[in-house]
């Protein structure tokens, strides 16, 4: 099924890789890149979509759990980013590597405040105005992470690098 959006294996791949582990069993392991994935997509985009869905309820227990999903998504996010970026360039330039990261980041989420606020404003405002605003941020936090699952390919690592 080439071309999926979830990546398989057979059985018979994972008992041969399982084997070679020095554990003897398989081992489950997320690296950077599905890290990053899971972080921007799954756990931010459904944050916000849970966000809409608090602006409908008089109690404010919704609207945490978004903000919460908002806030582990962008953690998971961050670290692994940061630490792809940092591991792209030569040690000699890692700060600047980081750097780059940070200032893209927060460009980012300016520009993503603005754009939300514009569809808040032009959606009249108020309950029905946060809705929207995170319907469509949280469509479009899955969206990009699909996009980037689809067509960002880590880099291989190196023996040495474990």
């Amino acid at each position: 099924m080439a071309g999926s959006l979830f990546r398989t294996k057979s059985i018979d791949r994972l008992m041969a890789e399982g084997a070679t582990t020095s554990e003897g069993g398989l081992k489950r392991t997320l690296g950077s890149f599905a890290l990053i994935a899971l972080g921007i997509g799954a756990i931010i985009g459904a944050g916000l979509l849970t966000l809409a869905l608090g602006a409908s309820f008089d109690f404010l227990a919704v609207t945490e759990i978004g903000l919460a999903l908002t806030g582990l998504g962008m953690g998971f996010a961050t670290g692994p980013l940061m630490g792809a970026a940092v591991d792209a360039f030569d040690s000699s330039r890692s700060g600047t590597a980081a750097a780059l990261i940070n200032v893209a980041r927060m460009a980012g989420a300016t520009i993503g405040v603005a754009f939300l606020g514009a569809i808040f404003a032009h959606a009249g405002g108020g309950e029905a105005g946060l809705q929207v605003a995170m319907i469509v941020g949280g469509i479009v936090q899955i969206t990009a992470a699909a996009i980037a699952w689809k067509t960002v390919t880590p880099a291989p690592r190196s023996a040495s690098s474990g």
